[in-house]
Protein backbone atom coordinates (compact mmCIF):
# COMPACT_ATOMS: atom_id res chain seq x y z
CA UNK A 1 0.00 0.00 0.00
CA UNK A 2 5.71 4.71 -0.51
CA UNK A 3 7.02 9.12 -3.19
CA UNK A 4 8.09 6.90 0.10
CA UNK A 5 4.93 5.65 1.56
CA UNK A 6 5.40 5.12 5.41
CA UNK A 7 5.89 1.17 6.01
CA UNK A 8 3.70 1.74 8.89
CA UNK A 9 0.81 4.42 7.33
CA UNK A 10 -1.55 1.70 7.27
CA UNK A 11 -0.87 0.81 10.71
CA UNK A 12 -1.56 4.30 11.79
CA UNK A 13 -4.82 4.51 9.46
CA UNK A 14 -6.13 1.44 11.44
CA UNK A 15 -4.86 2.87 15.20
CA UNK A 16 -7.39 5.78 14.30
CA UNK A 17 -10.34 3.50 13.88
CA UNK A 18 -11.77 3.37 17.39
CA UNK A 19 -11.68 7.23 17.46
CA UNK A 20 -13.45 7.01 14.46
CA UNK A 21 -15.93 4.87 14.98
CA UNK A 22 -16.32 6.68 17.95
CA UNK A 23 -17.07 9.50 16.49
CA UNK A 24 -19.40 8.06 13.70
CA UNK A 25 -21.65 6.21 16.50
CA UNK A 26 -21.81 9.61 18.69
CA UNK A 27 -23.12 11.35 15.53
CA UNK A 28 -25.43 9.13 14.61
CA UNK A 29 -26.81 8.45 17.90
CA UNK A 30 -27.26 12.86 18.38
CA UNK A 31 -29.27 12.35 14.48
CA UNK A 32 -31.46 9.93 15.54
CA UNK A 33 -31.87 11.40 18.90
CA UNK A 34 -32.90 14.81 17.98
CA UNK A 35 -36.87 14.08 16.90
CA UNK A 36 -37.45 11.62 19.97
CA UNK A 37 -35.52 14.41 21.96
CA UNK A 38 -37.39 17.21 20.44
CA UNK A 39 -40.60 15.65 18.50
CA UNK A 40 -41.23 18.94 17.17
CA UNK A 41 -38.43 18.75 14.71
CA UNK A 42 -39.05 17.54 11.73
CA UNK A 43 -36.39 15.49 9.70
CA UNK A 44 -38.35 14.90 6.77
CA UNK A 45 -39.31 16.69 3.69
CA UNK A 46 -40.61 15.76 0.24
CA UNK A 47 -39.11 15.56 -2.95
CA UNK A 48 -38.99 12.98 -5.21
CA UNK A 49 -35.90 15.19 -7.20
CA UNK A 50 -33.92 15.41 -3.65
CA UNK A 51 -34.26 11.51 -2.96
CA UNK A 52 -33.26 10.48 -7.13
CA UNK A 53 -29.90 12.66 -6.14
CA UNK A 54 -29.03 11.02 -3.15
CA UNK A 55 -29.67 7.85 -5.13
CA UNK A 56 -27.73 8.50 -7.72
CA UNK A 57 -24.78 9.92 -6.09
CA UNK A 58 -24.79 6.54 -4.13
CA UNK A 59 -25.09 4.49 -7.12
CA UNK A 60 -21.90 6.51 -8.54
CA UNK A 61 -19.70 6.13 -5.20
CA UNK A 62 -20.22 2.58 -5.07
CA UNK A 63 -19.51 1.93 -8.72
CA UNK A 64 -16.49 4.07 -8.44
CA UNK A 65 -15.42 1.67 -5.47
CA UNK A 66 -16.61 -1.16 -7.39
CA UNK A 67 -13.61 -0.65 -10.18
CA UNK A 68 -11.12 -0.34 -7.75
CA UNK A 69 -11.73 -3.16 -6.16
CA UNK A 70 -12.01 -4.77 -9.53
CA UNK A 71 -8.65 -4.12 -9.54
CA UNK A 72 -7.62 -4.58 -6.24
CA UNK A 73 -8.82 -8.12 -6.35
CA UNK A 74 -6.87 -8.65 -9.93
CA UNK A 75 -4.04 -8.13 -7.44
CA UNK A 76 -4.54 -10.02 -4.32
CA UNK A 77 -6.71 -12.72 -5.79
CA UNK A 78 -8.33 -12.74 -2.20
CA UNK A 79 -12.37 -13.99 -1.39
CA UNK A 80 -12.69 -10.99 0.84
CA UNK A 81 -12.06 -8.81 -2.23
CA UNK A 82 -13.85 -10.71 -4.89
CA UNK A 83 -17.00 -10.77 -2.43
CA UNK A 84 -16.76 -6.85 -1.90
CA UNK A 85 -16.89 -6.25 -5.46
CA UNK A 86 -20.09 -8.46 -5.65
CA UNK A 87 -21.55 -6.13 -2.84
CA UNK A 88 -20.66 -3.09 -4.43
CA UNK A 89 -22.19 -4.17 -7.76
CA UNK A 90 -25.22 -4.66 -5.98
CA UNK A 91 -25.60 -1.37 -4.40
CA UNK A 92 -24.71 0.12 -7.84
CA UNK A 93 -27.53 -0.86 -9.61
CA UNK A 94 -29.64 -0.92 -6.75
CA UNK A 95 -29.80 2.51 -6.12
CA UNK A 96 -29.79 3.30 -9.86
CA UNK A 97 -31.60 0.42 -11.43
CA UNK A 98 -34.22 0.06 -8.66
CA UNK A 99 -34.58 3.51 -6.58
CA UNK A 100 -33.05 6.26 -8.70
CA UNK A 101 -34.81 5.28 -11.99
CA UNK A 102 -38.11 4.97 -10.85
CA UNK A 103 -37.84 8.08 -9.13
CA UNK A 104 -36.79 9.88 -12.44
CA UNK A 105 -39.64 8.05 -14.31
CA UNK A 106 -42.49 9.27 -11.71
CA UNK A 107 -43.08 6.19 -9.90
CA UNK A 108 -41.96 7.11 -6.87
CA UNK A 109 -45.34 6.32 -4.82
CA UNK A 110 -45.72 2.78 -6.49
CA UNK A 111 -44.88 -0.52 -4.43
CA UNK A 112 -41.89 -0.75 -6.64
CA UNK A 113 -40.11 2.16 -5.62
CA UNK A 114 -40.45 1.06 -2.03
CA UNK A 115 -39.80 -2.82 -1.88
CA UNK A 116 -37.57 -3.50 -5.02
CA UNK A 117 -34.77 -0.97 -3.23
CA UNK A 118 -35.68 -2.94 -0.30
CA UNK A 119 -35.00 -6.00 -1.74
CA UNK A 120 -31.74 -5.05 -3.50
CA UNK A 121 -30.26 -3.59 -0.28
CA UNK A 122 -30.84 -6.71 1.83
CA UNK A 123 -28.94 -8.40 -0.50
CA UNK A 124 -26.16 -5.76 -0.25
CA UNK A 125 -26.15 -6.22 3.01
CA UNK A 126 -25.98 -9.76 3.24
CA UNK A 127 -23.59 -9.57 0.89
CA UNK A 128 -21.11 -6.81 3.12
CA UNK A 129 -21.46 -9.22 6.16
CA UNK A 130 -20.17 -12.12 3.73
CA UNK A 131 -17.12 -10.34 3.01
CA UNK A 132 -16.03 -8.89 6.15
CA UNK A 133 -16.09 -12.82 7.40
CA UNK A 134 -14.77 -14.13 4.38
CA UNK A 135 -11.32 -16.22 5.32
CA UNK A 136 -8.82 -14.23 3.92
CA UNK A 137 -7.18 -17.13 1.47
CA UNK A 138 -7.03 -17.35 -2.25
CA UNK A 139 -9.20 -17.50 -4.95
CA UNK A 140 -8.56 -20.13 -8.25
CA UNK A 141 -7.87 -17.69 -10.65
CA UNK A 142 -9.92 -18.34 -14.18
CA UNK A 143 -10.26 -15.67 -16.85
CA UNK A 144 -13.03 -12.87 -16.89
CA UNK A 145 -13.96 -13.54 -13.07
CA UNK A 146 -14.11 -9.99 -12.06
CA UNK A 147 -16.68 -9.41 -15.13
CA UNK A 148 -18.29 -12.31 -14.50
CA UNK A 149 -19.34 -11.09 -10.75
CA UNK A 150 -20.43 -7.45 -11.58
CA UNK A 151 -23.09 -9.55 -14.34
CA UNK A 152 -24.07 -11.74 -11.77
CA UNK A 153 -24.47 -8.86 -9.89
CA UNK A 154 -26.62 -6.87 -12.16
CA UNK A 155 -28.26 -10.08 -13.21
CA UNK A 156 -29.14 -10.66 -9.82
CA UNK A 157 -30.46 -6.81 -9.42
CA UNK A 158 -32.98 -7.45 -12.60
CA UNK A 159 -34.61 -10.65 -11.22
CA UNK A 160 -35.02 -8.55 -7.60
CA UNK A 161 -37.06 -6.59 -9.49
CA UNK A 162 -38.63 -8.62 -11.71
CA UNK A 163 -40.15 -10.48 -8.83
CA UNK A 164 -40.96 -7.29 -7.24
CA UNK A 165 -43.10 -6.37 -10.19
CA UNK A 166 -44.67 -9.56 -10.54
CA UNK A 167 -45.79 -9.44 -6.91
CA UNK A 168 -46.52 -5.77 -7.14
CA UNK A 169 -50.19 -6.73 -6.05
CA UNK A 170 -49.30 -8.88 -3.13
CA UNK A 171 -47.02 -6.49 -1.28
CA UNK A 172 -47.97 -3.71 1.00
CA UNK A 173 -49.33 -0.49 0.26
CA UNK A 174 -47.20 2.00 0.67
CA UNK A 175 -48.04 5.29 2.69
CA UNK A 176 -49.70 7.87 0.21
CA UNK A 177 -48.58 10.91 2.48
CA UNK A 178 -45.43 12.01 3.94
CA UNK A 179 -44.97 11.70 7.70
CA UNK A 180 -43.47 13.54 10.43
CA UNK A 181 -40.82 11.80 12.24
CA UNK A 182 -42.03 9.67 15.09
CA UNK A 183 -41.85 6.92 17.35
CA UNK A 184 -45.82 6.34 16.77
CA UNK A 185 -45.10 5.97 13.29
CA UNK A 186 -42.04 3.63 13.30
CA UNK A 187 -44.82 1.59 15.80
CA UNK A 188 -47.75 1.57 13.04
CA UNK A 189 -45.55 0.39 10.59
CA UNK A 190 -46.11 -2.31 8.83
CA UNK A 191 -44.92 -5.60 10.17
CA UNK A 192 -43.14 -6.57 6.96
CA UNK A 193 -41.50 -3.42 6.48
CA UNK A 194 -40.50 -3.48 9.92
CA UNK A 195 -39.08 -7.21 9.35
CA UNK A 196 -37.05 -6.07 6.82
CA UNK A 197 -35.53 -2.86 8.59
CA UNK A 198 -34.54 -5.02 10.82
CA UNK A 199 -33.16 -7.80 9.26
CA UNK A 200 -31.09 -4.60 7.45
CA UNK A 201 -30.12 -3.32 10.71
CA UNK A 202 -28.88 -6.52 11.89
CA UNK A 203 -26.75 -7.33 9.04
CA UNK A 204 -25.06 -4.29 8.54
CA UNK A 205 -24.13 -4.21 12.70
CA UNK A 206 -22.64 -7.72 11.63
CA UNK A 207 -20.91 -6.14 9.02
CA UNK A 208 -19.62 -3.04 10.77
CA UNK A 209 -18.55 -5.55 13.50
CA UNK A 210 -16.53 -7.85 10.67
CA UNK A 211 -14.79 -4.98 9.27
CA UNK A 212 -13.78 -3.73 12.63
CA UNK A 213 -11.75 -6.61 13.17
CA UNK A 214 -10.69 -7.64 9.19
CA UNK A 215 -8.98 -3.85 9.19
CA UNK A 216 -7.62 -3.47 12.69
CA UNK A 217 -6.36 -7.51 11.27
CA UNK A 218 -4.77 -6.77 8.04
CA UNK A 219 -4.23 -2.81 8.56
CA UNK A 220 -6.13 -2.04 6.14
CA UNK A 221 -7.45 1.68 5.91
CA UNK A 222 -9.97 0.74 2.82
CA UNK A 223 -11.72 -1.48 5.29
CA UNK A 224 -11.38 1.29 8.09
CA UNK A 225 -13.80 3.12 6.37
CA UNK A 226 -15.97 0.10 5.17
CA UNK A 227 -16.27 -0.52 8.70
CA UNK A 228 -17.29 3.46 9.58
CA UNK A 229 -20.05 3.37 7.06
CA UNK A 230 -21.28 0.22 7.79
CA UNK A 231 -21.96 1.77 11.17
CA UNK A 232 -23.92 4.74 9.44
CA UNK A 233 -25.68 2.20 7.20
CA UNK A 234 -27.38 0.43 10.31
CA UNK A 235 -28.04 3.88 12.23
CA UNK A 236 -29.79 4.46 8.85
CA UNK A 237 -32.11 1.26 9.10
CA UNK A 238 -32.84 2.22 13.48
CA UNK A 239 -34.13 5.43 11.85
CA UNK A 240 -36.26 3.74 9.36
CA UNK A 241 -37.68 1.80 11.86
CA UNK A 242 -38.43 4.82 14.52
CA UNK A 243 -39.11 7.30 11.67
CA UNK A 244 -40.34 5.45 8.62
CA UNK A 245 -40.56 7.23 5.31
CA UNK A 246 -42.04 4.29 3.29
CA UNK A 247 -43.42 7.02 0.92
CA UNK A 248 -40.03 6.79 -1.11
CA UNK A 249 -40.08 10.62 -2.17
CA UNK A 250 -39.77 11.75 1.37
CA UNK A 251 -36.22 12.54 2.63
CA UNK A 252 -35.86 11.78 6.03
CA UNK A 253 -32.91 11.09 9.01
CA UNK A 254 -32.63 7.91 7.77
CA UNK A 255 -31.62 9.18 3.89
CA UNK A 256 -28.83 11.37 5.11
CA UNK A 257 -27.06 8.47 7.10
CA UNK A 258 -27.72 6.22 4.09
CA UNK A 259 -25.84 9.45 2.31
CA UNK A 260 -23.04 9.77 4.77
CA UNK A 261 -22.59 5.62 4.48
CA UNK A 262 -21.59 6.54 0.91
CA UNK A 263 -19.78 10.11 1.64
CA UNK A 264 -17.36 7.18 4.07
CA UNK A 265 -16.94 5.17 1.48
CA UNK A 266 -16.43 7.64 -1.30
CA UNK A 267 -13.58 9.10 1.23
CA UNK A 268 -12.02 5.25 1.28
CA UNK A 269 -11.96 5.48 -3.02
CA UNK A 270 -9.73 9.18 -2.49
CA UNK A 271 -7.41 7.38 0.18
CA UNK A 272 -6.84 4.27 -1.44
CA UNK A 273 -6.12 5.88 -5.19
CA UNK A 274 -3.80 8.55 -3.20
CA UNK A 275 -1.91 5.26 -1.80
CA UNK A 276 -1.94 3.70 -5.54
CA UNK A 277 -0.19 7.04 -6.72
CA UNK A 278 2.47 6.85 -3.82
CA UNK A 279 2.95 3.64 -5.29
CA UNK A 280 3.02 3.49 -8.36
CA UNK A 281 5.69 6.63 -7.77
CA UNK A 282 7.94 4.04 -5.27
CA UNK A 283 7.75 1.35 -7.79
CA UNK A 284 9.13 3.20 -10.42
CA UNK A 285 11.75 4.72 -8.19
CA UNK A 286 12.79 1.00 -7.20
CA UNK A 287 12.61 -0.51 -10.24
CA UNK A 288 15.21 2.41 -12.05
CA UNK A 289 17.65 1.54 -8.62
CA UNK A 290 17.19 -2.04 -9.73
CA UNK A 291 18.04 -1.38 -12.68
CA UNK A 292 21.03 0.57 -11.79
CA UNK A 293 22.11 -1.72 -9.13
CA UNK A 294 22.10 -4.66 -12.15
CA UNK A 295 24.40 -2.89 -14.13
CA UNK A 296 26.83 -2.00 -11.65
CA UNK A 297 26.96 -6.04 -10.79
CA UNK A 298 27.53 -6.54 -14.09
CA UNK A 299 29.62 -4.43 -15.39
CA UNK A 300 31.58 -2.18 -12.96
CA UNK A 301 31.56 -4.87 -9.90
CA UNK A 302 32.69 -7.72 -12.35
CA UNK A 303 35.48 -5.62 -13.69
CA UNK A 304 36.91 -4.75 -10.40
CA UNK A 305 36.46 -8.14 -9.27
CA UNK A 306 38.86 -9.43 -11.91
CA UNK A 307 41.46 -6.86 -10.64
CA UNK A 308 41.11 -7.93 -7.18
CA UNK A 309 41.66 -11.41 -8.39
CA UNK A 310 44.84 -11.30 -10.61
CA UNK A 311 46.39 -8.71 -7.72
CA UNK A 312 46.35 -12.08 -5.67
CA UNK A 313 47.47 -14.44 -8.38
CA UNK A 314 50.81 -11.77 -9.32
CA UNK A 315 51.47 -11.67 -5.31
CA UNK A 316 51.74 -15.61 -5.24
CA UNK A 317 53.68 -15.29 -8.39
CA UNK A 318 56.30 -13.11 -6.46
CA UNK A 319 55.93 -9.91 -8.33
CA UNK A 320 58.52 -8.02 -7.74
CA UNK A 321 57.96 -4.50 -8.31
CA UNK A 322 58.61 -1.70 -5.70
CA UNK A 323 55.78 -1.92 -3.17
CA UNK A 324 54.66 -5.55 -4.84
CA UNK A 325 50.95 -5.72 -5.89
CA UNK A 326 49.74 -5.53 -2.78
CA UNK A 327 48.43 -1.55 -2.84
CA UNK A 328 46.49 -2.88 -5.98
CA UNK A 329 45.10 -5.40 -4.27
CA UNK A 330 43.73 -3.32 -1.39
CA UNK A 331 42.75 -0.85 -3.87
CA UNK A 332 40.45 -2.92 -5.97
CA UNK A 333 39.17 -4.92 -3.09
CA UNK A 334 37.96 -1.65 -1.40
CA UNK A 335 36.34 -0.20 -4.51
CA UNK A 336 34.99 -3.96 -5.55
CA UNK A 337 33.06 -3.12 -1.35
CA UNK A 338 32.11 -0.48 -2.00
CA UNK A 339 30.50 -1.45 -5.63
CA UNK A 340 28.95 -4.26 -3.99
CA UNK A 341 27.35 -2.02 -0.96
CA UNK A 342 25.98 0.71 -3.31
CA UNK A 343 24.47 -2.66 -5.62
CA UNK A 344 22.77 -3.55 -2.03
CA UNK A 345 21.92 -0.32 -1.12
CA UNK A 346 20.15 0.53 -4.49
CA UNK A 347 18.38 -3.07 -4.89
CA UNK A 348 17.28 -2.55 -0.80
CA UNK A 349 13.26 -1.84 -0.40
CA UNK A 350 12.70 1.69 1.01
CA UNK A 351 10.44 0.61 3.21
CA UNK A 352 13.18 -1.62 5.13
CA UNK A 353 13.56 -0.23 8.54
CA UNK A 354 16.76 0.75 10.12
CA UNK A 355 17.30 -1.32 12.40
CA UNK A 356 16.69 -4.00 9.68
CA UNK A 357 19.43 -2.30 7.57
CA UNK A 358 21.33 -2.30 10.20
CA UNK A 359 21.13 -5.94 10.37
CA UNK A 360 21.34 -7.13 7.27
CA UNK A 361 24.57 -4.87 7.17
CA UNK A 362 26.52 -6.63 9.86
CA UNK A 363 25.20 -10.06 8.51
CA UNK A 364 26.22 -9.00 5.04
CA UNK A 365 30.11 -8.75 6.49
CA UNK A 366 30.15 -10.99 9.53
CA UNK A 367 28.21 -14.33 7.82
CA UNK A 368 30.53 -14.40 4.80
CA UNK A 369 33.58 -14.49 6.59
CA UNK A 370 31.88 -17.14 8.88
CA UNK A 371 32.06 -14.75 12.01
CA UNK A 372 29.65 -14.56 14.50
CA UNK A 373 26.84 -11.60 14.94
CA UNK A 374 24.88 -10.66 17.87
CA UNK A 375 22.33 -8.35 17.63
CA UNK A 376 20.75 -5.75 20.16
CA UNK A 377 18.27 -3.50 17.90
CA UNK A 378 15.58 -0.80 18.93
CA UNK A 379 13.09 -0.75 16.56
CA UNK A 380 11.99 2.71 17.81
CA UNK A 381 15.22 4.18 16.00
CA UNK A 382 14.22 6.10 13.13
CA UNK A 383 16.81 8.44 12.18
CA UNK A 384 16.67 10.97 8.82
CA UNK A 385 17.67 9.59 5.54
CA UNK A 386 21.42 11.07 5.78
CA UNK A 387 21.74 10.08 9.31
CA UNK A 388 20.56 6.18 8.14
CA UNK A 389 22.76 5.81 5.33
CA UNK A 390 25.67 6.85 7.44
CA UNK A 391 25.39 5.12 10.26
CA UNK A 392 24.67 1.63 8.04
CA UNK A 393 28.35 2.39 5.95
CA UNK A 394 29.70 3.06 9.63
CA UNK A 395 28.66 -0.29 11.21
CA UNK A 396 29.52 -1.89 8.06
CA UNK A 397 32.88 -0.65 7.82
CA UNK A 398 33.31 -1.13 11.75
CA UNK A 399 32.44 -5.14 11.36
CA UNK A 400 34.74 -5.11 8.45
CA UNK A 401 37.68 -4.10 10.24
CA UNK A 402 36.65 -6.48 13.02
CA UNK A 403 36.69 -9.35 10.65
CA UNK A 404 40.03 -8.45 8.70
CA UNK A 405 41.96 -6.74 10.86
CA UNK A 406 40.84 -7.70 14.35
CA UNK A 407 40.52 -11.33 13.80
CA UNK A 408 37.22 -11.74 15.40
CA UNK A 409 35.24 -14.69 16.06
CA UNK A 410 32.16 -12.81 17.11
CA UNK A 411 30.75 -9.33 16.78
CA UNK A 412 27.89 -7.45 18.62
CA UNK A 413 25.97 -4.43 17.17
CA UNK A 414 23.93 -3.03 19.28
CA UNK A 415 20.96 0.32 18.28
CA UNK A 416 19.42 2.22 21.15
CA UNK A 417 17.80 5.09 20.54
CA UNK A 418 16.59 7.76 22.80
CA UNK A 419 17.50 11.89 23.26
CA UNK A 420 20.75 10.61 21.04
CA UNK A 421 20.76 7.90 19.28
CA UNK A 422 23.29 5.35 19.89
CA UNK A 423 25.36 2.57 17.77
CA UNK A 424 27.95 0.54 18.91
CA UNK A 425 30.41 -2.25 17.34
CA UNK A 426 31.70 -4.94 19.97
CA UNK A 427 34.25 -7.34 18.75
CA UNK A 428 36.34 -10.25 20.83
CA UNK A 429 39.38 -9.55 18.37
CA UNK A 430 42.49 -8.99 18.94
CA UNK A 431 42.44 -4.94 19.69
CA UNK A 432 44.98 -2.37 19.27
CA UNK A 433 46.40 0.73 20.76
CA UNK A 434 44.03 3.57 19.32
CA UNK A 435 46.93 6.16 20.42
CA UNK A 436 49.55 4.11 18.15
CA UNK A 437 46.57 4.22 15.04
CA UNK A 438 44.12 6.37 15.41
CA UNK A 439 43.20 8.55 12.02
CA UNK A 440 45.80 6.22 10.56
CA UNK A 441 43.49 3.94 8.74
CA UNK A 442 41.33 4.29 5.78
CA UNK A 443 38.49 2.58 7.72
CA UNK A 444 38.57 4.96 10.70
CA UNK A 445 38.98 8.01 8.57
CA UNK A 446 35.94 7.56 7.19
CA UNK A 447 34.07 6.30 9.73
CA UNK A 448 35.11 9.61 12.13
CA UNK A 449 34.62 12.11 8.49
CA UNK A 450 30.84 10.81 8.53
CA UNK A 451 30.70 11.09 11.83
CA UNK A 452 31.85 14.63 11.97
CA UNK A 453 29.22 15.36 9.23
CA UNK A 454 26.19 14.41 11.48
CA UNK A 455 27.54 16.58 14.11
CA UNK A 456 27.87 13.61 16.37
CA UNK A 457 30.58 11.99 17.67
CA UNK A 458 32.78 8.91 17.28
CA UNK A 459 34.30 6.68 20.57
CA UNK A 460 36.89 4.07 19.90
CA UNK A 461 37.72 1.63 22.72
CA UNK A 462 40.53 -0.86 22.14
CA UNK A 463 43.44 -2.25 23.92
CA UNK A 464 45.64 -5.31 22.76
CA UNK A 465 43.86 -8.78 23.79
CA UNK A 466 40.39 -7.21 25.01
CA UNK A 467 38.95 -6.32 21.48
CA UNK A 468 37.35 -3.10 19.85
CA UNK A 469 34.64 -1.45 20.70
CA UNK A 470 33.39 1.19 18.12
CA UNK A 471 30.34 3.40 19.54
CA UNK A 472 28.91 6.49 17.50
CA UNK A 473 26.15 9.04 19.18
CA UNK A 474 24.52 11.00 16.64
Amino acid sequence: MNASLDLNEDARLSGRLPRGLALTVAGATLLTAVPLVFPAVRLVSRGAAAQATIDTAAGVIALVAAFLFYGRFGRSGRLADLTLLAALGVLTFSNLVLSALPLASGWGDEPFAMWAPTGGRLLCGALLVAAALAADRPVPRKRFVEPAVLLTSAGTVAAIAATVALLADHLPAVAGVPRVASLDAGLSEHPTTLIAQFLDLALYSVAALGFVHRSRKCEDSFLSWFAIGAVLAAFARLNYVLFPATYSEIVGSGDILRLLFSVALLIGVFREIALYQENFAERAVLDERRRVARELHDGLTQELAFLASYGRLLAKRGASEPGGVQPLIAAAERALSESRELVRDLARPPRESFDEAVAQAARDVAERAGVGVRLELDPEAVPDAPTRHALVRIVREAVTNAVKHACAQEVAVCLAAGPHLEVSVRDDGIGFDPVDVDGAGYGLVSMRERVEALGGSLLIESEPGHGTTVKVIA
